[in-house]
């Protein structure tokens, strides 16, 4: 039994000109502030927006992004985000998914220079090659979304990714962690 709690990632893939995309939000925010508190990580990637980052073509299209909004969990599993297939596709993640290490971060701002340093680390209880992903994420941005009636208005967006820090989107190489041992990035 692992001393650590596992946590989830879920990515949500949306986007402001989807009239869809609120109704998966919804979805989400319930899972992850009634049913799992603590226990998800939302990640919003919009497509095609103002918030659109890079990073959310490459993800979509290495994972087969088709439809929005769509969930990715743990970068494992994914689906159209509607009915149960998200919350079950978590419950997988958290009960059958064994977890072998602890990430932990913390950030330091320099208020003269605007530096915001970010340092992680990982424990590991198992000697494994590790990776690390990093993003900023930005929550409660109130800003223009197309609504079920076709409508635009403003809508408090949530979870939303900023700027990724890791060179790519499966994260910076770690290298091998040994047992015991921690890994670091800055």
């Amino acid at each position: 039994v692992s001393r650590f709690e596992r946590n989830v990632c879920v990515m949500e893939f949306t986007g402001q000109w989807c009239s869809q995309c609120p109704d998966g939000a919804k979805i989400l925010n319930f899972l992850a502030n009634e049913i799992y508190p603590g226990q998800i990580h939302v990640l919003a990637f919009h497509n095609n927006d103002e918030f659109s980052l890079p990073v959310e073509q490459a993800l979509a299209s290495e994972f087969n992004v088709e439809v929005y909004p769509y969930y990715l969990t743990d970068m494992r599993e994914g689906g159209e985000l509607r009915g149960n297939g998200c919350s079950e596709s978590i419950m997988k993640s958290l009960y059958e998914t064994e977890t072998f290490c602890g990430p932990s971060v913390s950030c330091d701002y320099d208020a003269a220079s605007g530096i915001v340093d970010v340092m992680a680390k990982v424990i590991s209880e198992k000697t494994m090659e590790y990776r690390l992903a990093a993003y900023v994420v930005e929550d409660k941005v109130v800003a223009e979304q197309t609504l079920g009636t076709g409508m635009q208005q403003d809508y408090v967006h949530r979870h939303v990714v900023r700027k990724m820090l890791s060179a790519d989107w499966a994260g910076d190489r770690l290298g091998e962690i040994a047992a015991g041992e921690e890994g670091r990035k800055t």
